[in-house]
């Protein structure tokens, strides 16, 4: 079974680290919401979006 797991479940972290808690609990398929801090509309930055690719190619994410 694929199950997905939304950010929103750790909606008090950043993006980042609440991908990176699900990736380290098992999960491969990761729901981004932009209601998280760090990943809000007009505030998305590069450096961003490469830390989640960084968790995508570590952790064998999908998104």
């Amino acid at each position: 079974m694929n199950i997905g797991v939304s950010t929103l479940l750790f909606g008090s972290w950043d993006i980042v680290a609440a991908a990176g808690e699900i990736a380290a609990m098992g999960h491969q398929r990761i729901e981004l919401f932009c209601q998280l801090p760090g990943f809000h509309p007009d505030e998305v930055t590069e450096t961003t979006i490469k830390r989640l690719l960084e968790l995508a190619r570590e952790y064998d994410l999908e998104y």
